[in-house]
């Protein structure tokens, strides 16, 4: 693990805002043009303002430059305050399943030493890509700020850091939000520096396996890099540190959801094809089950564990059984690691959609042959419209499978993970150019 420490962070101002329903918002990047709007009216001073820039027109010309003169301008008139001294912010999402199963997820949000992947100090699980960093870069820049946390894990059976943070669980939140789902997000400032330094120790010897924010993290290293030709190396400089979120693997709560996939372009094969196709490696049964009824069976069903995946073609179901999962695995091309060869979602992508469909995995790198969608119902009634061919129904892998592709520094094929809830954006943002940690922090003996 690189070292992480307590920060200044930058929060609504407690005095005025405890309840921050209406001014924080979900990660940029799984918002509709609609949910942005509907986030521009519930509050002038919802953080959409700032990390999506101008009200209906994502992405238009100059509005990093606007977020970064409103979010000084909101700084200045006291909308947002710096914590006067460092802290750890503690953070619980309360949450339900689609089942109606409750989940509890804590955590600590804090200051983790920027270290290039090949450190291995952080390990990724996703490949990023160009677009997204740049405009991240652009906004990092104007407004010199993270405004939403890279979400990571790291494994301790002993869990340490969780008797540390007890104490503040057991005390009324300094701040908390209700999400679109009903989730319930807890915040607490932990600035005792006892305990602060306890966490940074017990965390000292752990990678970090990043969940969600590959993007962020990458843009957070392009930005230091800039900031170091600038302004010469400074080991306790905010820009050599990016804003984590992390958990215990061990704790339980982590949850991945499945992403499914829709195929929009290949021509509707029958079993006999399907069947046929994949002989060698899946027996391939026909269900007669309504959209519903299919559904429910994949979700009791379909598991990383079995290997199973579902197609819903219709009129009809496939279930999809792997006859020989290590002969699947071994199938598999390309310089893969073990534990890429033997996850559902890569034997989907290198054997059943191009031998069943004919789609090939340079054809779902371009787009239009496949999209991506976690509401398996959308993607049945896509289908029953005629709007899409087939819907495949796949499982999610579990925090171990990230963390075993990680740890072989190897990445997942693209959209295989969906960790929910998300983080919200606003609880805490951080002062990058505000030093980090208490005096003599940053690394340094």
């Amino acid at each position: 693990m690189p070292v992480f420490l307590p920060f200044r962070g930058v929060r609504y101002a407690p005095a005025r805002e405890r309840n921050l329903t209406a001014v924080v918002a979900p990660p940029y990047d799984i918002l509709s043009k609609e949910d942005v709007e509907l986030l521009y009216r519930r509050s002038e001073h919802n953080i959409i303002r700032i990390d999506l820039g101008i009200a209906g027109a994502p992405g238009g010309e100059g509005w990093h430059e606007e977020a970064g003169r409103r979010f000084a301008a909101w700084r200045e008139t006291g909308v947002l305050q710096t914590d006067e001294r460092p802290a750890f912010y503690v953070l619980r999402q309360a949450y339900s399943l689609a089942g109606g199963e409750r989940r509890e997820l804590v955590g600590i949000v804090g200051a983790c030493r920027l270290t290039p992947w090949e450190e291995g100090e952080v390990l990724p699980h996703e490949h990023t890509f160009a677009k997204p960093k740049e405009d991240r870069l652009k906004l990092m820049r104007c407004t010199g700020a993270n405004l939403s946390q890279v979400y990571a894990f790291y494994s301790d059976p002993e869990k340490t850091v969780e008797r540390l943070v007890q104490p503040e669980l057991e005390r009324a939140p300094d701040a908390f939000a209700v999400d679109d789902d009903g989730g319930l997000h807890e915040l607490w400032v932990l600035d005792d520096p006892e305990r602060q330094a306890g966490i940074t120790r017990a965390l000292a010897a752990r990678p970090a396996f990043i969940a969600d924010g590959h993007h962020r993290y990458e843009t957070a290293l392009a930005y230091r890099d800039e900031r170091r030709g600038a302004q010469g190396d400074d080991p306790d400089a905010g820009w050599n540190f990016v804003m984590m979120f992390l958990v215990n693997v061990e704790s339980g709560g982590v949850t991945i959801l499945p992403t499914h996939r829709l195929i929009t372009s290949a021509p509707v094969p029958s079993a006999e094809v399907v069947a046929e196709a994949l002989a060698p490696w899946y027996a391939v049964t026909e269900l007669r089950l309504d959209a519903s009824e299919g559904i429910a069976r994949a979700g009791r069903e379909v598991t990383e564990s079995s290997g199973r995946i579902a197609i819903y073609l219709g009129d009809r179901w496939l279930w999809l059984d792997p006859k020989d999962r290590d002969r699947i695995a071994g199938a598999i091309d390309g310089n893969l690691s073990p534990e890429v060869r033997r996850l559902t979602v890569t034997a989907l992508h290198h054997i059943v959609l191009p031998r069943a469909f004919g789609i090939d995995r340079e054809s779902v790198s371009a787009g239009g042959a496949v999209e991506y969608l976690r509401d398996a119902k959308a993607g049945t009634d896509r289908v029953d419209s005629g709007s899409a061919r087939a819907l495949v129904y796949l499982p999610a892998p579990g925090p171990k499978d990230v963390l075993e592709v990680a740890k072989a520094r190897d990445v997942m094929p693209h959209k295989s993970t969906y960790f929910y809830p998300k983080l919200l954006t606003g609880l805490v943002m951080k002062d990058l150019s505000l030093r980090v940690g208490p005096p003599g922090a940053g690394g340094r003996e």
